[in-house]
């Protein structure tokens, strides 16, 4: 996802099918309540021992 400099993002906390919850930007949720394999990728874990670890 591309994001613009200085641009102000509506950040949304939600879980995946496991139960970890993770925040990400609102436009990349097609789901605003579950967040798949795919958009884990620009998402950040909400919480570290969760076991997620973010793609590179």
């Amino acid at each position: 996802m591309e994001r613009i400099k200085g641009a102000i993002e509506q950040i949304l906390v939600a879980r995946d099918e496991k139960g970890a919850e993770f925040t990400c930007p609102a436009g990349v949720l097609r789901n605003p309540n579950r967040v798949s394999e795919e958009e884990k990728r620009d998402c950040e874990p909400l919480n570290p021992r969760n076991g997620f670890k973010k793609h590179s």
